[in-house]
């Protein structure tokens, strides 16, 4: 058996990422999804998307060293997506972090898809 590390903030990211893969109306005051200019010019982008929404929380140290599940990572026709979380205070400039990202009161969520070359 393998222990898995995944801290509260993980915890959050990922039950709103399930949100988003779901097709949940998610209020923009909780999560926001983006895609960066590459992504949406990319022939790929909504397998890309789906897969990236789809997939289990990567835990690959590599991938996310601190459990927060706050990268994930899919290649897909010699390209790597990937989907990063950022977490700002409730602030509608979003121009700070959150002081706990594992409230979802005091928290935004960001998620945005981008290729490993914008990154």
């Amino acid at each position: 058996m393998v222990k898995v590390k995944i801290s509260p903030t993980g915890i959050r990211n990922e039950f709103w990422r399930g949100q988003l893969k779901q097709d949940v109306r998610v209020p923009r005051h909780y999560a926001r999804i983006y895609l960066t200019r590459g992504v949406k010019n990319h022939p790929m982008w909504m397998e890309a998307l789906a897969a990236l929404l789809a997939g289990p929380a990567q835990m690959d140290e590599g991938i996310n060293p601190w459990g927060d599940c706050d990268m994930l990572k899919v290649s897909l026709g010699g390209e790597i997506f990937y989907l990063k979380v950022d977490c700002y205070g409730k602030a509608e400039s979003m121009d700070q972090g959150t002081e706990d990202p594992a409230d979802d009161e005091r928290t935004i969520r960001v998620f945005t898809c981008l290729l490993a070359s914008e990154y």
